[in-house]
């Protein structure tokens, strides 16, 4: 609705794929690969938020993004089934709230980011009524581009540009366990 009533020349399409091959090692082992295109548009809190921790902003393009995965998974061998996967995802126009955007933060397309990384996960399964998994994802995310210092900032961020390329993304972990 309030894209009809207050922004009407809004229109978010695109069309994405996905195409991978797996490669049957063994009749409970394979090695496989895959791409796939992503799209997310803005979010209603993103675009037309006021709260607290900043304001909404109208101007957000949709983000895009680029994923590449390979891997190698064993299923059922025994009780124990496992996978080990490596990734790298590209995206572009990334959505990231900026602290020193305006009086009270504002959510900002920053440009080009990446995340990169290893997943492994192992499940054991030694009764038909037990089961219990563990999975470890390490991941670097990094900006690939610089976001230039806006004119009306209030200079939380370096003199350089708010967003500077090689810096590390907040709050996505390094290290993760499930």
């Amino acid at each position: 609705l309030l894209h009809f009533l207050f922004l009407p020349e809004w229109g978010y399409d695109d069309t994405t794929m996905q195409v991978g091959t797996v490669l049957k090692l063994h009749k409970q082992a394979d090695l496989y690969w895959n791409f796939s295109e992503g799209f997310k548009t803005p979010s209603i809190s993103e675009l037309f938020s006021v709260n607290f921790a900043g304001f909404g902003n109208t101007t957000l393009e949709p983000e895009e993004s680029d994923s590449y995965e390979v891997g190698f998974r064993v299923r059922e061998a025994g009780p124990f089934s496992g996978n080990i996967s490596f990734f790298n995802i590209d995206l572009k126009n990334e959505i990231l709230f900026d602290p020193g955007e305006g009086l009270f933060g504002q959510n900002l397309n920053v440009g080009r980011s990446r995340r990169a990384g290893v997943e492994f996960s192992l499940k054991c399964k030694p009764r038909q009524w037990l089961e219990s998994f563990f999975t470890y994802t390490y991941t670097e995310a990094k900006l690939r581009s610089t976001l230039p210092f806006p004119e009306n900032s209030n200079a939380f961020f370096t003199e350089a540009g708010a967003f500077q390329s090689g810096d590390d993304i907040g709050l996505v972990p390094r290290n993760r366990f499930t």
